[in-house]
């Protein structure tokens, strides 16, 4: 590892000590070595969430919008494509 490592004290549960044991035998890692990539893996997925967490997160955000809202942001798009188009058929000469 490149960086200075700091001492960190952790509790785990018994469980988890067993877990962590058997892995470690298994791999041929060292605990504190499946511990920081468990540590770093966390880390990693807080700050980039996958498409599932970012979909959850947006899921209901238009929960208080009615119809009407959702009509009037749709027109308001639509508008504002068919001035860019004219503007453009205007600016090239295609009218």
């Amino acid at each position: 590892m490149s960086s200075r490592l700091v001492r960190k004290q952790v509790l785990i549960t018994q469980e988890q000590n067993q877990r962590l044991k058997a892995l470690a035998a298994e791999t041929g890692c060292s605990e504190a070595e499946l511990f920081r990539e468990a540590v770093t893996q966390r880390l990693d997925q807080a700050h980039s969430p996958d498409w599932k967490t970012a979909f959850r997160r947006a899921s209901g955000i238009w929960a208080d919008r009615t119809d009407e809202d959702i009509a009037k942001m749709m027109s308001d798009l639509r508008g504002g494509w068919k001035r860019r188009q004219l503007r453009h058929e205007v600016d090239s000469g295609t009218e």
